[in-house]
Parts: structure tokens; sequence; C-alpha cells
């Protein structure tokens, strides 16, 4: 388990049943994963005591290749040559600035594509241990927060779990080769 996790003991909280019935999915590798969970999203901000520190802001993988690396995307922000003629030089170039950039402010993503991310600790009633990571989007300016269940684990790691998922942290993604833009070229 993390040593930064949050406890959570399921048998003291309103949520115990699905608490458990969570941790036992988790244990047998079938839960739900990116997926909101209505009585985790009301535990969490209506009955628990986690105090929200954010762990990391994450990129979900599909959503970037699909929103960002794309032709299409490098020719609306090109300001050199012609736009219509794109090379894999220009598709690697575009793509390692791109990637530089995450986390950065002045590249605008959108809050579907990097939730802020953070873990806790569940004991379920049994007195099992697992891992829980939860996913905060913002919904728009008006103060609208979708909470997701993104992965929950028993072994592995924060960020194993999360790119098993499809989520990458900016540092991961900074560090990827060219051949891997190329691949996920969309």
């Amino acid at each position: 388990m993390s040593e930064t996790s949050r406890l959570v003991k399921a048998e003291e909280t309103s949520c115990q049943q699905q608490f458990d019935e969570l941790a036992a999915q988790i244990i047998a590798g079938s839960c739900p994963e990116r997926q909101e969970l209505e009585w985790l999203s009301d535990f969490i901000t209506m009955d628990s005591n986690l105090g929200v520190d954010f762990d990391d802001v994450v990129y979900d993988l599909d959503l970037l290749a699909e929103s960002f690396l794309t032709d299409d995307h490098l020719i609306e922000m090109s300001t050199d040559g012609d736009p219509d003629i794109v090379s894999d030089e220009d598709r690697v170039i575009f793509g390692r600035d791109l990637l530089s950039r995450l986390g950065s402010e002045d590249l605008e993503t959108y809050s579907m594509l990097d939730p802020a991310v953070f873990e806790f600790t569940l004991e379920a009633t049994d007195k099992s241990m697992v891992n829980i990571i939860i996913g905060f989007c913002s919904l728009g300016g008006h103060g609208v927060t979708k909470i997701d269940f993104l992965a929950g684990y028993q072994s592995g790691s924060f960020y194993q779990e999360l790119e098993r998922v499809g989520y990458w942290s900016a540092g991961r993604l900074a560090s990827m080769s060219d051949e891997w833009i190329l691949e996920k070229w969309r």
C-alpha cells in the first residue's frame, strides 16, 4: 500500500456494503474501472474526511491521441510552411513539443483529458486492504465536478495502475520515444 494513502475503514462509513463489494471485486480482478460510481462520489463529497489533496494530474492516453496527436490538430496549430503536407518528422517535432508542455500553463487541455487524481486505502470489513484511485474532472465553468473511480489494486503501484487503465503522467509522456509518438498518432 502507498505510504501517502489515506485510510478509509468500510465499517466506519455509511457505505460499508458498497465498499466491501468493491474491495471483493478489486481482489477478484473484476472491478468496474474508469467510471462514475454514484455512491462513491456521494461518499467523497459528503461523508468522507479524506482531506483530498491531489496526488497528480494524469492524461487519458486515448483522448490525448484523438485530440492532439492528429494531422488536423498539427495543421490547425501550424504557422510555418505548407500546412497541407505533414511528414513523420513534423509529427515527431509537434508531438515532442506537445508532450513536453503537458502540465504547463501555456498548454490548455480540458478536464476529461487530464483529471486530478488521488488514492486512498480501503480496509474492508474482513480486514482485507486495497487501494482505490479516484479522478476529478471539471465539467465546465460552473463548478460542476465529476468524480470517477479509475482503478483499484491490492498489489502494484499508483502509476502502474493508472497506466494499466490508460492514464499517464506528464513526466512519463514527455519521455516517450519518437516511435511511440508515431505509433499513437491518429
